[in-house]
């Protein structure tokens, strides 16, 4: 499976250049181990053109009791080989602030690198949130097809899977237009925080959706 990436503009600049370290070019790399992880112990959904099978917008995203690299299955699919292309600042990053806003509430900490770190020690959104919630930690949509739909309906179709769950929804953006698109869709901001990086200061949107 092939991903659709977006243009460095359009990204959720804060989050994805903290995880990248800042170095753009890391960028397919992290999302192939993306997609690999999610096809592993999460979900892969896409918006695909039918003549072609190309690819217009793919997520990722991880349902109750899963999240992103919360496994060593998960990480044995290229998280050292990733990490170990970042920067120091971006090292930094996975080792002392950890990717708490997928992970979720989980007392798990790796005996390779110490990117995790337990919750009490990190603010967050609440336990409940997040281990009872689809987690979505990518959404892509091909540059040349932004602005055309693609994306609501990935979005739609991950809505539609956690209303058969009877669960929620919940995703994480630094982009004031990326709050501005999943308000649309129905998603209400639930927290948020502000950091100063070696890329910015960014504040962090905690967004999640429910069916009424």
């Amino acid at each position: 499976m092939s991903t659709c990436v977006s243009s460095p503009s359009s990204l959720d600049v804060g989050g994805i250049l903290l995880m990248i370290g800042g170095d753009v070019e890391l960028l397919p790399d992290f999302y192939r181990l993306s997609v690999r992880t999610a096809v592993l112990e999460g979900k892969v959904t896409i918006c695909e053109e039918i003549k072609t099978g190309r690819i217009l917008s793919v997520s990722c995203s991880y349902g109750p009791g899963q999240f992103f690299l919360g496994s060593q299955k998960q990480r044995d699919l290229g998280f050292n080989e990733f990490f170990n292309q970042l920067s120091i600042e971006g090292k930094q990053w996975w080792d002392e602030v950890s990717t708490l806003w997928i992970i979720g509430c989980t007392d798990f900490l790796t005996s390779e690198v110490k990117y995790f770190e337990k919750v009490q020690n990190m603010p967050s959104i609440s336990c409940f949130k997040v281990v009872d919630s689809w987690f979505v930690t990518i959404l892509a949509t091909a540059t040349s097809e932004q602005g055309k739909g693609y994306g609501s309906s990935v979005m739609r179709e991950v809505q539609r899977i956690a209303a058969e769950d009877r669960t929620s929804v919940t995703l994480n953006t630094t982009s004031e237009k990326n709050v501005s698109f999943y308000s649309s869709l129905g998603f209400k901001v639930i927290q948020t925080s502000t950091r100063t990086t070696p890329y910015g200061t960014w504040t962090s949107y905690i967004m999640t959706w429910s069916k009424e």
